[in-house]
């Protein structure tokens, strides 16, 4: 009987006790992965998304046929790996698998990366064009689900273990089915002593599940109660990311001048008492809240000292975070030869793009593109169409529509433009999204010419309540000179 060992490092031998070894990283990670599966056995989706992160089906299906076939070249017709059209699996009656709890995390944080983060599958980008990003969504939706899987199974043997792997590979938490997010975190909720400091990460994640729901009255109630427990046992960068979170909530829903005022005294007060990530992060609510508020020239000054921060202190996420936004801001209050370039440097970084991250940086590309590109920035606000269809992100929804309706008045089409403006704000009014200067800014040029053609009102929803719709007119008129 063969036997797979993985008490201190992953070891397979055959039925005559000899060490077997595979040509590649990727056949030994497949047997690896069964064999920590639950029942040894996975799914070839499952398996090749967690392998090949970020390939389109067709090729990743290729690199799994081509590894199934050479590990079973090594295993024999007759060893231990079943495999028909659906899945993979471990025959338990011709192999022995030997492992534990602590050895069974240490190989998934093996065979995932030590950060889990980075192994979150990306959005592909291509160095010329844009790949439209069906192929990716599946790979993501399928590695969501498998980490989720695995932290299911984590989670009652070892609840902070599989708290912390969580936290890191937050940017996978959206692609999983909307339920699995909130059942592990009860799990984890009852498996945790409540004492215990990192109780806290439970009500932070608690916040998040919640504006991944859009209940953004429940995400302030539990980013403050994670705001008090980070305060009381004394986690700065979990207070950092809860105050970042709290400005970002402030500059969306009507208050950014208050979200201005918390920024700059979140920063003072945490800021040097955190690690160079989170530090970074305060830094970032800020430069957002200032362009929010209209100071323009400043925020993107701070955009700039965010980035040299970021880079100096080798906080790699936040600094693709902060090109992104940027490259955003840049591209429609700056200056738009920047923001293709800020874009650019995000695509050629080694940085692993979430699609929060792409879908900014594909909207900078956009807005600047548009002058002299059209049929690009085109063809970009029709992905980004896809995937917030997906993900249900009505923010990006409405700056896309937006964009399309400058697009449209560039292209002379201006029922259409009005019509895509019309949509953005009934959007923004259903989501009860506010204007803010930078709002009005990107506005007022598209505004201005509807406007000179129709002068009545943008009609609201028919469906909305009379009030409602009163204030739609309201923010249309807002933005018109």
């Amino acid at each position: 009987m063969w036997t797979i060992n993985c008490q201190k490092d992953l070891t397979i031998r055959n039925e005559r006790g000899e060490e077997v070894h595979f040509r590649t990283r990727h056949e030994r990670a497949l047997i690896g992965l069964l064999s920590v599966a639950p029942e040894n056995e996975m799914s070839r989706a499952r398996l090749g998304a967690l392998l090949w992160p970020g390939r389109d089906d067709y090729r990743m299906q290729q690199s799994l046929r081509r590894a199934i076939a050479n590990v079973k070249s090594v295993m024999g017709e007759d060893g231990p790996l079943i495999v028909d059209r659906v899945k993979c699996q471990l025959a338990s009656d011709r192999c022995h698998v030997d492992t534990t709890d602590e050895c069974q995390e240490k190989l998934l944080r093996r065979l995932l990366g030590d950060d889990v983060a980075d192994f979150a599958p990306e959005l592909m980008v291509l160095r010329k064009g844009v790949v439209a990003p069906e192929n990716h969504w599946r790979t993501s939706t399928e590695a969501a689900t498998s980490l989720f899987d695995a932290l299911d199974w984590m989670a009652p043997r070892q609840p902070l273990t599989a708290l912390e792997m969580l936290y890191s590979a937050l940017n996978l938490a959206e692609f999983a089915p909307s339920d699995r997010l909130h059942r592990l975190l009860n799990s984890l909720n009852s498996s945790l002593d409540i004492h215990d400091h990192r109780i806290g990460y439970v009500h932070f994640l608690r916040a998040i599940s919640a504006i991944y729901g859009n209940a953004m009255t429940e995400a302030e109630r539990w980013l403050r109660v994670t705001l008090t427990h980070a305060a009381g046992v004394g986690m700065p960068d979990l207070a950092a990311d809860v105050q970042f979170y709290r400005v970002a909530l402030m500059l969306m829903y009507g208050e950014p001048e208050k979200g201005l005022r918390l920024a700059n005294e979140a920063e003072k007060a945490l800021a040097s008492a955190c690690e160079a990530p989170a530090a970074c992060r305060l830094r970032h609510g800020r430069a957002l809240a200032e362009l929010h508020n209209g100071r323009f020239d400043e925020g993107l000054r701070t955009m700039q000292e965010t980035y040299d921060a970021a880079e100096l202190g080798g906080a790699r996420l936040e600094k693709a975070y902060v090109l992104a936004n940027w490259a955003w801001f840049e591209s429609t209050v700056g200056n738009k030869e920047r923001a293709i370039a800020l874009a650019h440097e995000l695509e050629t970084s080694e940085e692993s793009l979430s699609y929060r991250i792409w879908l900014t940086k594909e909207l900078a590309l956009a807005s600047a593109e548009m002058p002299h590109a059209p049929q690009s920035a085109r063809s970009r606000l029709k992905m980004i169409e896809e995937i917030c269809d997906r993900l249900s992100q009505f923010t990006f929804q409405i700056y896309r529509l937006e964009l399309s309706a400058q697009l449209s008045v560039f292209d002379g089409r201006l029922i259409e433009a009005r019509r895509e403006l019309s949509e953005a704000n009934r959007i923004r009014l259903s989501g009860r999204m506010s204007w803010t200067e930078w709002d009005i800014a990107r506005i007022r040029p598209v505004s201005r010419a509807i406007k000179a053609e129709y002068p009545e009102p943008l009609p609201g929803c028919k469906t909305l309540m009379r009030a409602e719709t009163q204030t739609l007119q309201e923010m249309a008129h807002s933005v018109m000179p």
